[in-house]
């Protein structure tokens, strides 16, 4: 719809969201797999920076090279207070124990996703 100059629309723009790229939660998981130990281990996987539904949106858009309004639909919002606005992962555990960190920023996550979309 973007790419045809569409107006892009979604439920909230405010909520803020810790997004991690596919390739660095795999290398997370995999790491996790090799750990060796007898106790549960519990690990977050996540970059530790939050970014905005609305800042996401403008991102994709910025990667595309297209412009097109972006609203929100607030006749889909949750009921009551159930909305959580922040959302950052924890990665300090994941950092410690399994010497993972997130590799991938943003920008450049959206256009691997964006051109192997186009294939």
């Amino acid at each position: 719809m973007a790419r045809r100059g569409l107006p892009v629309v979604l439920r909230n723009l405010k909520p803020v969201r810790d997004y991690c790229f596919v390739t660095d939660v795999a290398e997370a998981v995999a790491l996790a797999c090799s750990v060796q130990r007898s106790e549960l281990d519990i690990f977050n996987i996540g970059t530790m920076r939050g970014t905005s539904v609305q800042r996401v949106a403008d991102l994709i858009l910025e990667v595309l090279g297209v412009s097109c309004p972006i609203r929100e639909d607030g006749d889909r919002d949750r009921p009551g207070k159930s909305e959580i606005y922040e959302l950052i992962a924890d990665n300090r555990r994941a950092r410690e124990v399994l010497g993972w960190q997130s590799a991938v920023r943003s920008r450049p996550g959206f256009r691997m996703t964006i051109d192997g979309a186009g294939r």
